[in-house]
């Protein structure tokens, strides 16, 4: 039996894949808020994969700005949006997409490649906003937070403002650990974490987060958080150079920001992206 879990963990890790994403194809239900239905479009990446998206236009126009929504590791776009499609009615334009192998765009997600397709977003975004004349504001949740961080250290977007990662790990190495130590089953063989988890793509560690785009940054997490714990966001926070905010709740879950405390996150948001004047030129 420890024989197939180990065969079963280098096979996972060594691929990453079945490890860090968790795909859905089919849609799920959708019910759009006040009726604010979004605009389908795609976003082509490096290797020319058209990865699926959507715009949602704000009905207060002229837009305050642009808020790009980097979805996590599992569902897909039709379910994600739902946590950020209240910022509609508050001036924004949305745009929510998907990785490959996510929902309706083709192919199958590896690091390498959704890291790319980060970077395509990042790019086609900043060039809607710009064309727009409004303000981008990047918004990354739990696995597409990591990977938004990990982009931004390298890509500084011109009409950039403000950047909002809730949930999101600091390390592809830690994560896989903590995880593995979960289960007695598996925790004599989370040292292997070390050898077959590349940190390539991690956001942490080697002064990384210190070259993010100096604009306002702002973390939320759950103290309670059953997927990603409450000190990754402690470590990305004392990594970031200012201006930045970290927001915690103790309310359990994970992307729940926005749910809970009666709206409390969603008011603070607003107000910070408002003080650091991400209106409209």
């Amino acid at each position: 039996m420890k024989s197939l879990v180990f065969i079963f963990i280098i096979s996972s890790l060594t691929g990453c894949t079945s490890v860090f994403f968790q795909p859905q194809k089919n849609p799920y239900p959708i019910t759009f808020e006040k009726n604010i239905n979004p605009v389908p479009f795609q976003i082509e990446s490096f290797d020319h994969t058209p990865l699926s998206a959507w715009y949602f236009n704000s009905p207060k126009q002229p837009a305050k700005g642009l808020i790009v929504q980097f979805h996590g590791n599992g569902s897909n776009m039709t379910a994600a949006y739902q946590s950020v499609h209240w910022l509609t009615m508050e001036g924004y334009d949305l745009v929510t997409f998907d990785f490959r192998g996510y929902g309706s765009t083709p192919g199958e997600p590896s690091m390498s490649e959704v890291y790319k397709d980060v970077f395509a977003a990042i790019n086609y975004t900043n060039q809607l906003a710009k064309a727009k004349n409004i303000p981008l504001i990047l918004l990354g949740q739990s696995l597409g937070g990591s990977l938004l961080l990990a982009a931004l250290e390298e890509s500084h977007p011109s009409e950039l403002k403000a950047i909002v990662i809730e949930g999101s790990f600091y390390s592809y190495q830690q994560i896989a650990k903590e995880k593995l130590s979960i289960s007695w089953v598996t925790r004599p063989f989370k040292f292997l974490a070390s050898f077959l988890v590349s940190e390539m793509y991690s956001p942490g560690g080697k002064d990384k987060l210190e070259r993010l785009p100096r604009v306002p940054k702002i973390l939320m997490y759950s103290e309670d958080d059953p997927v990603v714990p409450l000190h990754h966001g402690v470590q990305i926070f004392a990594e970031l150079k200012e201006p930045k905010y970290f927001w915690s709740h103790p309310e359990h879950g994970h992307i729940n920001a926005f749910f809970v405390q009666g709206g409390k996150r969603r008011a603070e948001l607003l107000t910070v992206l408002a003080t650091y004047s991400v209106q409209p030129k």
